[in-house]
């Protein structure tokens, strides 16, 4: 199945993906979703929704790798399990569609490190702010985010 066929296929509610995007543009002025595995799929979705910014919060492959190996041993269905090294290819699939997508969409793509978006979450909220001009309300992220989710592993150095 093509990628193209996932993305412009049904969403789970049975609505087609193009019909909850207009959806939404009709009732919001901005929107958005977290889901680490819409990295994959960039390119449809920016076909998709023209208009289309991406924040993607970087995180070092020690800490995904771990967050990984963890949900698989936490989880119910066997079809979590991921090993270590299953979990470091996730991450470099990942990593190297996002840099694709960057090269291609400079001015449409932000890559902040988890460490820097922690520290300087003002900054980062006002740099968005400028760069596109969409008028986020800034929040605090320690207002938002649970420290015993994060891994302090975290460096502020993405990969290239």
């Amino acid at each position: 199945m093509s990628s193209v066929l996932c993305i412009t296929g049904m969403h789970r509610s049975g609505t087609s993906l193009t019909a909850l995007v207009a959806k939404r543009d009709s009732v919001f002025n901005r929107w958005g979703w977290k889901e680490p595995r819409t990295v994959l799929f960039l390119r449809e979705w920016k076909r998709l929704i023209p208009h289309l910014r991406v924040l993607i919060v970087w995180r070092p492959c020690a800490v995904v790798t771990d967050s990984l190996s963890a949900r698989a041993r936490d989880a119910a269905q066997p079809y979590y399990s991921v090993t270590a090294d299953e979990a470091g290819r996730i991450w470099c699939a990942c990593n190297s569609a996002v840099c694709a997508f960057a090269r291609d969409y400079p001015d449409d793509v932000l890559v902040v490190p988890i460490s820097v978006l922690i520290r300087y979450d003002d900054a980062i909220c006002a740099d968005i702010n400028r760069r596109w001009a969409i008028g986020l309300e800034y929040t605090p992220m320690r207002g938002v985010h649970h420290k015993t989710l994060l891994n302090r592993r975290a460096t502020s150095r993405p990969a290239h």
